[in-house]
């Protein structure tokens, strides 16, 4: 049994597969040089059994300024930088949608208690 925790909500029913992604964002630095930085917590989840996909929008190509009362532009292609560190698929056993109230950061995170697929 795998428990993984989102920082977004990801209401996946119980019994359903699903298929998580990992990934590492790697940028220049302004002197040269290249850092890395995974994001354990924002992986790309889909639900094999709807298609429906959920993560934030740091793996993907957008538009690089928020407007107030505007959406994001997000592309279907990684953002620059972005690889697939590694992946696995499972089968939801349980499902938490947890609201967080009084922090300032993250306000809603999903708690998945996978059962790995096996090969």
């Amino acid at each position: 049994m795998n428990t993984i925790v989102c920082v977004f909500a990801a209401p996946i029913p119980v019994g359903h597969r699903v298929e998580l992604q990992w990934f590492a964002v790697s940028a220049k630095g302004l002197l040269g040089g290249t850092s890395s930085h995974s994001f354990n917590h924002e992986p790309i989840l889909r639900d094999l059994e709807t298609g429906v996909e959920y993560s934030s929008e740091r793996a993907f190509e957008r538009g690089r300024m928020k407007v107030p009362d505007q959406p994001i532009p997000i592309g279907d292609r990684l953002g620059e930088g972005v690889e697939i560190s590694h992946r696995m698929v499972g089968r939801v056993v349980r499902c938490r949608v947890v609201t967080l109230r009084g922090y300032s950061d993250y306000d809603v995170q999903t708690h998945l208690d996978l059962e790995p697929a096996h090969a």
